[in-house]
């Protein structure tokens, strides 16, 4: 309660005239087919948001027999310190910047179209949230963040080689987008690592240019972003 009071007080800086939370519901949402239950975990809407604290203490709950069907590899970050940046990423698309299309929406989506999108709100969440570890805000372990550091160069040059940065066919590029064990063609990477560097090349992107949060989110080509990064992987 006290990081997301914090937050959106940041939030109504930047945006005066966005709406403010109205009635957080906490609750327990029991026994629940999976993709049901992980998919509406935090639900927001103009008339209130509800959190699902159940969903949230899965290394608590991982042995009981009605929740067994929540994936392994999704309930190291099923935990209450995932709560805020999960709320506030639902809240940025559905409230603060709901005007603005989304392009993963869009059949013709790229790659870069779809990593830079999520690179954005990732970028306003940790600015909302700055004491938190880009891995809360990424939804990664601590460890899986850490082996994106450590292959950040690599990751980049599977991208390259592949052909995959403006690739629009999905189910050719979504190996590094989609949720899951781990991104298929990177040993012992961690999922959605294309997300990963599309956060990158935002804060490379923020840090090079004068510009507002506002601005960033209305740039709608992520050529223009990728550019102006002059985003450059580290070799670690």
């Amino acid at each position: 309660q006290e990081d997301l009071t914090s937050a959106f007080a940041r939030l109504k800086k930047i945006y005066p005239n966005t709406q403010l939370p109205k009635n957080v519901y906490t609750l327990l949402f029991g026994p629940a087919d999976f993709s049901y239950a992980y998919d509406n975990k935090i639900v927001v809407t103009k008339e209130f948001s509800a959190i699902s604290l159940d969903m949230y203490c899965m290394n608590q709950l991982k042995n009981n027999e009605y929740y067994k069907q929540i994936p392994k590899y999704m309930i190291p970050t099923l935990s209450s310190s995932y709560i805020a940046p999960d709320f506030l990423m639902v809240y940025l698309r559905e409230i603060t910047f709901r005007n603005i299309p989304l392009k993963q929406t869009q059949a013709d989506c790229s790659l870069l179209d779809y990593i830079i999108e999520e690179g954005k709100y990732m970028y306003v969440v940790h600015t909302l949230l700055p004491l938190y570890k880009d891995s809360q805000v990424m939804d990664y372990t601590d460890n899986q963040y850490a082996w994106c550091e450590i292959n950040e160069k690599n990751i980049w040059g599977f991208i390259i080689q592949n052909n995959l940065l403006f690739e629009k066919d999905r189910t050719k590029y979504m190996i590094l987008t989609n949720d899951g064990p781990e991104s298929k063609g990177l040993s012992g990477s961690p999922a959605r690592v294309g997300n990963y560097i599309g956060y990158k090349i935002v804060d490379a992107f923020m840090k090079k240019n004068n510009v507002t949060i506002d601005s960033l989110m209305k740039i709608s080509d992520a050529t223009v972003i990728l550019k102006q990064s002059q985003y450059k992987p580290k070799k670690r």
